[in-house]
């Protein structure tokens, strides 16, 4: 007679790779990017509305430079609870990754609750930054300036951005992970991005693309795509790729030599790996 209470389980192995993981989350936990991405969209609503509602009160009859000052300066603290709405998604997928059991609708506001300082400060000065290169986008397009000129510094002021953006990026990283002051992360940070161009910038862009797609295509049917694509999968996907960057990159920089415990955290190791 077979004993019913004695039966087989049959554990799945854990991914090797950190591609391999992101393919497995998309594959077994699609419905979590999709919460992430709502409830992120929830936290950029207030500067999506005023964005809206400024672009149809200022930019329609006379546009002069006061338009861009009230806009944009308005937007600054809405863009930190925009930051507030990606450091619960970053939190989310990355106890997602590390395999501790993570839950969208839990983690997603403890992890806003625990970062709650670093990402008002990080999206304060992108807020700022993003205000300036509008406002001085403004005092271009407003200026006597050549058109070809023109358009040299308004794509010099956008490679500025990004380059902030992308160091911003690594900072948030470490504060995700790591314990680091303000000007440890800002020296890391800066030879992360020396170190390691290509990578940080793909991954900056692939962020950036609904955002530059939103600011430079002035056609309402394509900016309410743009909108519901972020909304039901877009934001989830860029907070777990920026999660799963960072894990590689400070598993081959730091945690191989001073944080083993989690050197490749929640992927298979052989044994060499973890002696």
């Amino acid at each position: 007679m077979r004993n019913k209470n004695k039966f087989n389980v049959v554990s799945k192995p854990l991914p090797t790779t950190r591609k391999e993981q992101l393919k497995e989350s998309l594959r077994y936990r699609f419905f979590d990017y999709c919460f992430v991405s709502i409830y992120i969209f929830i936290f950029l609503a207030p500067a999506l509305i005023w964005y809206v509602y400024a672009y149809y009160t200022f930019f329609t009859d006379e546009i002069n430079i006061y338009s861009y000052l009230i806009t944009y300066g308005v937007l600054i603290p809405l863009i930190i609870i925009f930051g507030l709405g990606i450091s619960g998604g970053l939190y989310f997928f990355k106890k997602m990754y590390y395999g501790e059991g993570s839950i969208v609708h839990k983690d997603f506001f403890i992890g806003i609750r625990k970062n709650l300082k670093e990402f008002i400060f990080i999206y304060l000065f992108l807020g700022i930054i993003y205000f300036l290169i509008h406002v001085g986008a403004g005092f271009i397009e407003y200026s006597s300036l050549n058109g070809y000129v023109k358009i040299i510094c308004l794509g010099g002021m956008y490679a500025v951005f990004i380059i902030i953006f992308a160091l911003c990026l690594i900072i948030q990283g470490q504060c995700l992970f790591y314990n680091v002051t303000f000007i440890q992360s800002i020296s890391n940070a800066i030879k992360f991005f020396i170190g390691d161009f290509l990578r940080i910038i793909g991954i900056t862009l692939i962020t950036l693309v609904p955002f530059f797609l939103f600011d430079l295509v002035p056609l309402m049917m394509f900016q309410i795509g743009v909108v519901i694509v972020c909304l039901v999968f877009y934001f989830g996907f860029t907070c777990s790729i920026s999660v799963l960057y960072f894990m590689y990159l400070f598993d081959k920089t730091i945690n191989i030599k001073q944080y083993k415990e989690i050197y490749k955290k929640g992927l298979a190791k052989n044994e060499s790996e973890t002696d």
